[in-house]
């Protein structure tokens, strides 16, 4: 979906940041469909912190939430 990559380069510049690598790593789960607790125990964090890096990751990809972020092409 060429407006998804577009969307997300666009959001790259914007605000000049880029998901780090740990929040890479949650975002290939979220896009494979896990909950926030399945990546919390399979990652060994909290599901708190991964709430809190889903909220982070959805500010950087400027995105309104999972359905957007699924949408964005890897």
């Amino acid at each position: 979906n060429w407006n998804a990559y577009s969307r997300k380069s666009q959001n790259f510049a914007a605000n000049n940041q880029a998901p780090t690598p740990r929040q890479e790593i949650i975002i290939k789960r979220l896009k494979s469909g896990l909950s926030n607790k399945a990546i919390a125990l399979e990652l060994g964090y909290s599901e708190s912190l991964i709430r809190q890096e889903t909220i982070a990751i959805y500010k950087v990809l400027n995105v309104a939430g999972r359905k957007e972020l699924i949408a964005i092409p890897d």
